[in-house]
Formats: structure tokens, sequence, C-alpha cells
């Protein structure tokens, strides 16, 4: 599923508000990372649900590591 989000943002870029999306692994999760709108973009797919977390640009990467925790 995420694979699929990941190539439908890319196909959009200039049409959309999101960056090119990059993925990247955290603790053995393929996670994909997206800026637009002032915010930072994560989503990543957890046995048969996606998750989509938006975060503010400065405490990001806290955030993620706690969203984790929650739902991976």
């Amino acid at each position: 599923m995420c694979d699929l989000m990941d190539r439908k943002i890319k196909a959009a870029i200039g049409k959309s508000p999101f960056s090119y999306p990059e993925a990247i692994e955290i603790e053995g999760l393929k996670v994909f990372k997206t800026y637009g709108m002032g915010r930072v973009h994560y989503y990543y797919q957890s046995k048969d649900k996606v998750f989509w977390l938006e975060l503010p640009a400065e405490l990001h990467q806290d955030l993620l590591k706690e969203a984790l925790k929650i739902w991976k």
C-alpha cells in the first residue's frame, strides 16, 4: 500500500504540495518521508494498516520516535 502511495505522490510532483518522498529505514520498518505545507510528513505500513503522520518541522524526529513506539 505504501509503495503505491509513494508512486502516486512522485507522479504528482509539481501538482501537489508534497516534495519528492524519501524512503528511510527505522528499526527495520520502511518509512517514507516528504515535506509539504510547512510540515514533515511520514507514512508507513504496519501489518494491514497505513499510518500518515503530519508533524511540525521543529519536533518531527522526536515525535516520530514516540509515534513508532505506539503504532508500529
